[in-house]
């Protein structure tokens, strides 16, 4: 299964302040006791007159649910 980046499942920033956030969802279809990889992406609409984003500290945290 791939996911792909998408507005409705993201973490945003409008500005040039540092910023510590954070978005979850929930996944569903999954089969306990299969093992799955969880890998970040990355989307950046930046202004073109600064033409930067910068990501720091990334985590991935998968919570089984009951």
């Amino acid at each position: 299964m791939f996911l792909t980046s998408t507005i409705d499942r993201c973490a945003m920033l409008l500005g040039t302040d540092r910023v510590s956030t954070s978005s979850q969802f929930l996944v569903s279809g999954r089969t306990a006791g299969t093992a799955y990889s969880a890998t970040p992406t990355y989307w950046s609409a930046v202004p073109t007159s600064t033409n930067t984003a910068s990501y720091d500290n990334r985590f991935i945290r998968v919570d089984p649910v009951l």
